[in-house]
């Protein structure tokens, strides 16, 4: 990983969904957050279609927020503590 570029998913990690967004900027806006907090944190877009880019996902899963299992309920609280504001 070099710059801003995000981590791709490692070998032997089994990673869990903390959260879904229906536009990519949110849930890179919470990415970003948990690698800040010192979580590694990858942005799933299962609408990758390039005919879909910019189209909220309403349908389906739309953007995940994947972490580390063992690092799972660390980041749940840190989405909670960001949805109570």
């Amino acid at each position: 990983m070099t710059g801003g570029e995000a981590p791709e998913p490692r070998r032997g990690v089994r990673y869990r969904t903390v959260a879904s967004f229906p536009r990519a900027e949110l849930a890179h806006l919470l990415a970003g957050r948990l690698r800040a907090e010192g979580i590694e944190a990858i942005v799933e877009d299962l609408v990758s279609d390039d005919a879909y880019r910019g189209i909220p996902a309403f349908v389906g899963r739309g953007i995940e927020v994947l972490v580390p299992e063992d690092r799972f309920a660390e980041a749940e609280e840190i989405v909670r503590a960001i949805e109570r504001g």
